[in-house]
């Protein structure tokens, strides 16, 4: 009885360790797909006239808009990037859904930052 107690908890243990493994996985897709989604969104806003980049973040609407046009490519870009990072190509959608739904004020944060410092040289 107790030898098969321990092998329970062991076998426990290590599902435990598994899903922790998977989402330390996920996290790092998450990063990573987040640096790349301000990026690229960086150089397509630089592309802007100034009025433009101040309509595009003053407004969700605009900005909504903006996101989604370049959705796909950066989608397209990340998979690509994680592929060649060896990393399995499944929680690709997952990052991005997550990036678009949690993290979309955070990137007009940062882009909005970015501009305030490119514009002020």
């Amino acid at each position: 009885m107790h030898l098969s107690t321990l092998e329970g908890l062991k076998s426990a243990s290590e599902c435990i360790t598994l899903t922790l493994r998977r989402l330390e996985t996920q996290a790092t897709f998450v990063n990573l797909a987040y640096k790349h989604v301000v990026d690229y969104l960086k150089s397509k806003l630089s592309e802007e006239d100034v009025s433009e980049q101040v309509r595009i973040l003053k407004y969700p609407l605009k900005f909504t808009g903006f996101y989604n046009a370049y959705a796909h490519t950066m989608e397209v870009d990340i998979g690509n990037k994680l592929h060649t990072m060896m990393f399995d190509s499944a929680p690709v959608d997952i990052a991005m859904a997550e990036i678009k739904a949690s993290f979309t004020p955070y990137i007009a944060k940062n882009l909005f930052e970015y501009l305030a410092k490119v514009n002020k040289s």
